[in-house]
């Protein structure tokens, strides 16, 4: 029987918020140090932060509620079973 606890698919999906944070912070950061914050730079780069935050906002109020120290099973006694 394989069991995988739902906070490993936390703690990944945590790793790549960090990632995209980083990338982020390095595009706002060579739109400011090139001298590119024109108008439309800045309405580009807004509606993506927003749509970010928008993002962001939602994953957390899906995810709230969920007890993650249950178990995904995988190929259990009873075949092929999600939660337990």
């Amino acid at each position: 029987m394989i069991t995988i606890p739902l906070f490993v698919f936390l703690i990944a999906y945590l790793l790549y918020l960090f990632i995209f944070l980083l990338f982020s912070l390095a595009n706002v950061y060579h739109i400011v140090s090139t001298g590119t914050f024109t108008g439309v730079a800045f309405v580009v780069t807004a509606i993506t932060t927003a749509g970010c935050i928008a993002v962001l906002v939602t994953t957390y109020y899906m995810l709230v509620d969920i007890n993650w120290y249950s178990n995904l099973i995988l190929l259990g006694p009873g075949g092929f079973v999600l939660f337990q």
